[in-house]
């Protein structure tokens, strides 16, 4: 448990809580109280909180977004006036921490990550220093804070990105028995070869709540059911696997990226249920073999006997993604074809044993997936 958490209004409050910090020797973390799997986000020193520091400002093609707003408020506030930035989907994340590591999003195959589209960041050193770094300014800074991480090199309270402008998002779902992995896994991962910029894919095998495991592919097009059909049509032949059902929807950007949170309680959004999780992740830069997927199928079912429940995500990258090389910025999966991330949750209250046993569960889906994955 921390000693303290600090909720710091401005940057004149993140500079006192550092000297008091450095004068009594007290270790520190950054929060923008967002998502924090892995618990980095506390410490048992001070906790400095920057999510009061969550003013959003959109000028001529950029948005300058305080260290503390959520997503939700990123996409609310930037689609009220016609633009956004591309990051992820989830609505109670913290904007610094997506960017920090990279930022993948339903988008980015069109935009970017979250961190390509940064144009300059302020942030408070160690020694109550603020500096606003960008491609001219302390670059190593500006680089590293482009995907190497949160908390490591300060407390960045404000963030400046490019924006783009916005427009309907066309969504095309599909869903298979976890039998048909490998002709669906298979198909799908070496889609981005044909795929255009503008549509991005991703693949969501899922064995929780009791019914049967299925394998979910859901595609994002920005633009119309007519840009994206040929590319869905030929997708879904290739597969050679009969859908247990299929839908095309086409929705404003504001409505996709805000899903179940458009219209809705926006404090509840904020904050999101509260949740234990255990997680772990992989990218991939060459295709997994019909082998691979095949061993990967049978450790979920081995799983399922155990009684161990959760679910994959795969992403498709490439896109404007691989237009960086990897030491352009800090994050260097860009040659990734998709990355993956081994989930489960639980309630709250779950007992930290149970976690820490799912943790260790899911770190043995890498093992299974190192003889493909890029780590």
């Amino acid at each position: 448990m921390p000693q303290a958490v600090a909720r710091c209004a401005n940057e004149a409050d993140v500079i006192a809580v550092l000297a008091h910090a450095q004068k009594y020797n007290v270790p520190i973390t950054p929060r923008c109280g967002g998502h924090g799997y892995a618990g980095y986000s506390t410490t048992t020193g001070i906790v400095i909180d920057v999510s009061p520091m969550n003013t959003i400002t959109v000028g001529t093609g950029t948005a300058t977004i305080g260290a503390g707003a959520k997503l939700i408020d990123v996409y609310d506030q930037l689609t009220a006036q016609g633009v956004a930035i591309p990051t992820g989907s989830c609505s109670s994340v913290g904007i610094a921490g997506i960017t920090l590591g990279g930022g993948i999003g339903i988008v980015d195959r069109a935009y970017g990550l979250t961190c390509d589209n940064l144009i300059s960041a302020d942030v408070i050193t160690a020694d109550g220093k603020k500096i606003t770094c960008n491609e001219s300014n302390e670059p190593d800074l500006f680089w590293a804070l482009r995907g190497g991480g949160g908390g490591n090199f300060g407390v960045v309270t404000s963030f400046t990105f490019k924006t783009h402008a916005t427009s309907d998002i066309t969504t095309l779902q599909a869903s298979f028995p976890l039998d048909d992995l490998e002709n669906v896994m298979s198909v799908w991962q070496a889609w981005p070869e044909t795929l255009p910029d503008n549509i991005w894919g991703q693949a969501i095998v899922s064995w929780i709540g009791g019914g049967s495991p299925t394998v979910g592919i859901r595609v994002f097009c920005i633009g119309s059911q007519a840009d994206a059909e040929p590319y869905w049509t030929k997708f879904l032949a290739d597969v050679q696997s009969i859908p247990l059902g299929t839908s095309i929807t086409t929705a404003t950007y504001r409505s996709t990226m805000m899903g179940n949170c458009a219209g809705a309680n926006m404090a509840l959004c904020r904050s999101g249920q509260r949740n234990a999780f255990a997680a772990s992740s992989d990218f991939f830069d060459v295709p997994v073999p019909e082998t691979g997927w095949s061993k990967l199928k049978n450790f979920i079912n081995e799983s399922i006997v155990a009684g161990n429940f959760g679910m994959i995500i795969l992403d498709l990258m490439g896109g404007v993604i691989d237009n960086f090389q990897p030491t352009d910025t800090a994050f260097i999966h860009r040659k990734a074809i998709f990355s993956a991330e081994y989930y489960t949750f639980f309630n709250g209250s779950a007992p930290n044993a149970t976690v820490d046993a799912a943790q260790v569960w899911e770190n043995s889906f890498r093992t299974v997936m190192k003889p493909w994955s890029t780590g």
